[in-house]
């Protein structure tokens, strides 16, 4: 018995670490390997697994490991900001989708609870793919990016009814009144849950983490997602949703981070297994037989779910072409869909031909993302034209000459436009935000709407007479076109690139930028120098280093030199000057001296650079300065001086000696 199930454990990660490698030379995420290995090794495929009693107990821990990461990411933090697109964005295509879906599900199978269940595993999409395709491009705070990201928050959230809701239709009867019971049980048992377990999960790991035995912080973890799935499924409602509250708890705590980093290769292994059996389920001959009914069924997912998805994004982001791309990026099946089709297929709610139905097309819908999100830009313009959509009235730019470009009005561009403006430099700005455009041409900022990875645009935005184009968006894709657009428009003109990764300067470089401003090692800069600064190295050898580092495309903080050169060696330095401060504590003897009568230079060899009495300070004081209670005197020499001159005060001052200094 235990041969077998090792050697069944072997075939399902062997067969799928073969696949998964196959899949992802081409691209495909892996999530699709893993129900492709089980369709192969199933039962209706070569037959090589065919009990998978102990696979679907394996997978009911995938899945509740699952929701206990959707819970560790349901951050309230995380939700405010993004709120908009969360609870506006969200809403509404959860809504959208659902309602529409369930028409058409009803209009197929005339049946109300085929119709419900249709309309919830299509409102979902797959929050691994997206996140994993925006994160890959750098997209994270792009528009499509926090749009893309505030829709999954949204069904992340819708998670938990629905694992309340789903077993209620496995009844004969449909009873709304006893739907709306349960659901409110099932948050008022929640709600006890997740205060009580707030404080003692808490409460325990502040315990183990003192250990800094990481084992036990990982198995303690563990525990506690286990634990409360536990308890909520012995108090009548969902595992699930207790291993989601477990998650929600630990949201918002300071172990947040090391528990995603510690749990994340535990889930990835439990939900390989749970993929696996969800592909043993799969019949390879029922896609060959069933093609037709497929394609419709995802070829309508494309057309409804993405319209709903286009029209949602479009009315908060007023930018149709990134709509389009995020609308082909998010219309497929998400992975806790397969959760739902899968408990309702066990409980009898759907029927054989529904469930592979729906898995054929589901794998289809998720294959098919990856190339939507590539030339989501490229199917818009072959559909709508190059220069549909783009309003270039906002502004004047007919006078414009010897100007600066600000492409982007994020952070970056509105200092850089704050300064310029400052310094009478003349600049334009092109933004593809409508409502930003909108409020900044009522304060009078010189700000076009419009696409500027078109040449048209370029043009308006006098790229002929410009001095200097500055690139400020979040989107690589983007930045790369606009570079090599304006370099094939003016080879002279300068064009600088500000890029969140230092691994895209050479890239950029090689296509004609001619600064790259990379923010990651800008934030390394910016430690060192003030790391440097605290050791006393002189400012002008720190700024000398910065503009080495710079000017060589960062080259020194991307490689590792075995013998670096030197411009500057702390022990070349025969002097170290250190600054010290010295309080004048109440009824000490110093107090009335003046600083001719301590004569810290004569007896030391420091000296008193300056005196902060209260809130003023006196810059160097004359020799006739009176020490008073309270004064801090700043005191300055080599380290060896310094210490001198406290150890001499020491003998002066009293109250110091005997510790009653406070």
């Amino acid at each position: 018995m235990h041969n077998e199930l090792i050697l069944m454990i072997l075939i399902f990660l062997g067969s799928s670490v073969v696949i998964t490698y196959l899949l992802t030379k081409l691209k495909i995420h892996p999530i699709i390997g893993f129900i492709v290995t089980g369709a192969f090794i199933g039962p209706n495929g070569f037959k090589i697994v065919s009990d998978s009693s102990t696979v679907e107990t394996i997978s009911e821990i995938g899945v509740i490991l699952l929701l206990f990461t959707l819970g560790l990411e349901f951050s309230i933090e995380k939700l405010m900001r993004l709120k908009k697109y969360v609870f506006v964005g969200g809403l509404y295509q959860v809504t959208g989708t659902f309602v529409l879906f369930c028409l058409l599900g009803y209009f197929f199978f005339n049946s109300l609870k085929i119709s419900v269940i249709l309309g919830i595993l299509t409102a979902l999409s797959s929050t691994a793919i997206v996140l994993k395709l925006i994160s890959e491009k750098g997209l994270i705070d792009s528009p499509i990016g926090k749009m893309g990201i505030g829709i999954l928050l949204f069904q992340d959230i819708m998670v938990v009814p629905i694992m309340i809701i789903v077993p209620l239709f496995a009844s004969e009867e449909i009873v709304f009144v006893d739907i709306l019971l349960k659901v409110l049980k099932s948050f008022l048992i929640g709600g006890v849950v997740f205060f009580v377990s707030k404080y003692v999960t808490n409460f325990i790991l502040s315990k183990v983490v003192k250990l800094r035995v990481r084992e036990i912080f990982i198995l303690t973890i563990i525990v506690i997602s286990l634990g409360m799935a536990y308890i909520t499924g012995i108090l009548g409602i969902s595992m699930s949703m207790g291993a989601f509250l477990a998650g929600v708890v630990l949201a918002d705590s300071v172990y947040t981070h090391q528990i995603i980093a510690d749990i994340q290769p535990f889930k990835d292994s439990f939900l390989a297994v749970f993929f696996i059996s969800i592909g043993l389920l799969t019949d390879p001959f029922f896609i060959i037989k069933n093609f037709p009914g497929i394609l419709i069924f995802v070829i309508s997912l494309i057309i409804i779910k993405g319209l709903i998805i286009f029209f949602v994004s479009n009315g908060i982001l007023k930018s149709p072409k990134v709509s389009f791309r995020l609308a082909i990026s998010l219309f497929q099946i998400g992975e806790f869909s397969f959760v739902v089709a899968a408990l309702s297929y066990s409980l009898k709610i759907i029927d054989e031909h529904f469930y592979q139905l729906f898995l054929a097309g589901s794998v289809f819908s998720m294959i098919l993302t990856p190339f939507g999100f590539k030339y989501g830009y490229k199917i818009y313009d072959k559909i709508f034209g190059k220069s549909r959509g783009i309003n270039i009235k906002e502004y004047d730019t007919d006078e414009l000459k010897d100007h600066v470009i600000i492409i982007g009005y994020g952070l970056n561009g509105r200092n850089l436009s704050h300064v310029l403006k400052e310094t009478d430099i003349r600049y334009i700005i092109c933004e593809m935000n409508i409502n930003t455009v909108r409020e900044m041409s009522k304060k009078g900022e010189p700000i076009i709407f419009g696409d500027a990875t078109k040449e048209e645009i370029l043009h308006v935005l006098g790229v002929e007479l410009a001095r200097v184009v500055v690139i400020a968006i979040s989107d690589p894709e983007a930045t790369k076109r606009i570079v090599k657009l304006t370099k094939n428009i003016r080879e002279d003109i300068c064009v600088l690139v500000r890029t969140r990764y230092v691994a895209e300067v050479e890239m950029f470089r090689r296509l004609g930028a001619d600064e790259i401003i990379p923010e990651e090692f800008e934030t390394s800069i910016e430690i060192f120098s003030r790391v440097l600064m605290k050791y006393n190295v002189p400012v002008n050898i720190i700024h000398l280093m910065v503009n080495k580092i710079r000017e060589n495309n960062y080259e020194s903080l991307r490689t590792v030199d075995i013998q670096p050169k030197k411009i500057y060696s702390k022990e070349s330095e025969d002097i170290l000057i250190n600054v010290i401060t010295y309080k004048i504590l109440p009824e000490s003897e110093l107090v009335s001296k003046s600083l001719k009568d301590i004569d810290l230079r004569k007896n030391t060899g420091a000296s008193v650079i300056a005196i902060k009495r209260g809130e003023t300070v006196i810059q160097s004081p004359t020799a006739e300065e009176k020490l008073q209670s309270g004064d801090v005197i700043y005191i300055t020499g080599t380290k060896e001086v310094v210490d001198k001159a406290v150890e001499y005060l020491n003998e002066i001052n009293i109250e110091y000696i005997n510790g009653s200094a406070t």
